[in-house]
């Protein structure tokens, strides 16, 4: 069941630094939207580190539980 959340949970960060990378490419002109989508971006790549950082954790100590 974790590893079913963690995953949909990775898959909506991806989708979020596509969506953030689509805002970059078409506010490039636009100072104030390129911020925005740099923001999304780095936002999102945090997300996904402490995703993998949270999968790694839970999946440690479910392998040391049994």
């Amino acid at each position: 069941l974790i590893n079913w959340i963690l995953s949909f949970i990775a898959i909506g960060a991806f989708v979020a630094i596509v969506y953030g990378g689509f805002l970059l490419v078409m506010n490039w002109g636009n100072e104030e939207g390129v911020e925005q989508a740099k923001k999304i971006i780095y936002t999102s790549v945090i997300g996904l580190v402490v995703i993998f950082v949270s999968y790694a954790l839970v999946s440690t100590m479910i392998g040391a539980s049994s």
